[in-house]
């Protein structure tokens, strides 16, 4: 996996929205949930990429992402307690799982109205490990969805800074930020031979070299 972590800290809740915000939930028919979790909806619509909230002041100690045996229930943000059984990929927090990874976060993490401070997750990770857990537990969410898609390995990074961004438009300065922590294997990236045959056989027109290594 690549995954970013970002800490974020406002001075207290925020009750406007840039025009572009109040758009998209209008436009969409999304309801709002608080600004935290508004903000990583957006920057899912926006990207493609999803990212997810915890609740800072939830945590103790170091965050940890494992791909392990788990056996021990698991309550969801959305109130459903599963019992988690097999391989998959979760946070931890204290030996505790706060969030299937991929899928969807725990309750007790959970951001709220309430919320002032967080620490925001941008991650890639294997998709045929997303969709395994999704399937196992019928766990499907709109982050699991895109995971077991596939996505770019560099969107992730992108995304952190991007929300960084949209939290700095939209509460002024005030707020704290700090990238905390990274996760980071390069990825593998393939290679793909290519010649003007290729491209011919496809487009059925000739197209020289160098203008495809321009286009390209």
């Amino acid at each position: 996996p690549k995954i970013s972590f970002l800490e974020i800290e406002i001075a207290g809740p925020v009750d406007i929205y840039e025009d572009y915000l109040e758009s998209y939930y209008k436009k969409m028919g999304i309801n709002k949930n608080n600004f935290f979790t508004d903000i990583s909806n957006y920057l899912s619509y926006e990207l493609g990429q999803p990212t997810h909230c915890f609740d800072k002041e939830q945590l103790t100690g170091n965050i940890v992402f494992e791909y392990k045996d788990c056996s021990e229930e698991f309550e969801t943000l959305l109130g459903k307690k599963i019992q988690l059984t097999g391989k998959n990929c979760v946070f931890s927090n204290n030996g505790k799982i706060i969030s299937l990874a991929g899928v969807m976060g725990g309750a007790k993490t959970e951001v709220t109205e309430n919320t002032t401070s967080i620490l925001l997750e941008a991650a890639h990770f294997n998709p045929a490990l997303i969709r395994r857990s999704a399937q196992r537990f019928n766990l499907h969410s709109e982050a699991s969805r895109r995971f077991e898609r596939g996505l770019s390995p560099d969107l992730a990074e992108h995304a952190a800074h991007r929300a960084l961004n949209l939290y700095k438009v939209i509460c002024g300065g005030a707020q704290n930020s700090n990238f905390v922590d990274e996760y980071s294997k390069p990825p593998t990236r393939p290679s793909i031979a290519i010649t003007p045959q290729d491209i011919e056989r496809v487009l059925g027109i000739s197209i020289g070299s160098n203008e495809i290594t321009r286009i390209l």
